[in-house]
């Protein structure tokens, strides 16, 4: 599954790697890509979104899904 988020309040670098450091360890997640450009990120593998957003939220990054697919 691959998994589009919006997410608003990354503003830096500083904030790329706090969300890249929230996510490591997440079951199933296979590959994630944060764009401080565009304030998104992708998320690839068999994770669950659920847990993907609450861990997201847990480090101060409210984020909304934009669009998933099955890879």
């Amino acid at each position: 599954m691959k998994v589009l988020l919006t997410v608003p309040a990354i503003r830096c670098e500083g904030c790329v790697a706090t969300v890249q450091d929230a996510l490591k360890g997440l079951p199933g997640l296979e590959r994630v890509t944060v764009t401080l450009s565009n304030k998104s990120l992708e998320a690839e593998g068999s994770f669950s979104t659920e847990l993907l957003l609450e861990t997201l939220e847990r480090v101060g990054f409210h984020a909304e899904i934009k669009g998933t697919s099955l890879r």
